[in-house]
């Protein structure tokens, strides 16, 4: 029973389901003079990150890690702002709308745009923005 643990406990046929090192299940009969279930430690989160394929990363998001590239057809170019320093698009994303200025990546400091999708550059003449994801270009017009 080294470096394995118990998953679960049936208490009616006395046998718990546990897992190898190779990730194999089966099911042991437990010793009914025992009078305490031994615990074995769980993997480590780091171990967790790199042997598991994980889904979405934050469950309270608007988006999933997977369907940015479906998001960008949902976001609006509703104008723009332009002072003599800085110019930003304002957009609207599934039901929120604020203004966005180049550089701004969604999910790190924006909730305006999909997770990772980044505002390259704002176009007032050609009322244009350049989006970038996974290092492909998509404009968005008015």
């Amino acid at each position: 029973m080294q470096n394995s643990f118990i998953l679960s406990e049936d208490l009616y046929t006395n046998s718990a389901v546990k897992t190898t090192k190779k990730g194999e299940f089966k099911a042991e009969k437990l010793n009914p003079t025992q009078n305490s279930i031994e615990f074995f430690p769980l993997p480590k989160s780091q171990e967790l990150l790199i042997n598991e394929k994980l889904g979405k990363v934050d469950p309270f998001s608007i988006t999933n890690n997977f369907g940015e590239l479906n998001q960008l057809g949902i976001i609006k170019l509703l104008g723009f702002i332009a002072t003599s320093k800085k110019r930003y698009a304002i957009l609207k994303y599934n039901k929120l709308s604020g203004e966005v200025s180049e550089g701004q990546i969604g999910g790190v400091n924006t909730n305006l745009l999909p997770n990772k999708v980044i505002l390259r550059k704002i176009n007032i003449n050609e009322a244009e923005i350049t989006l970038e994801f996974n290092n492909k270009e998509y404009k968005i017009s008015l």
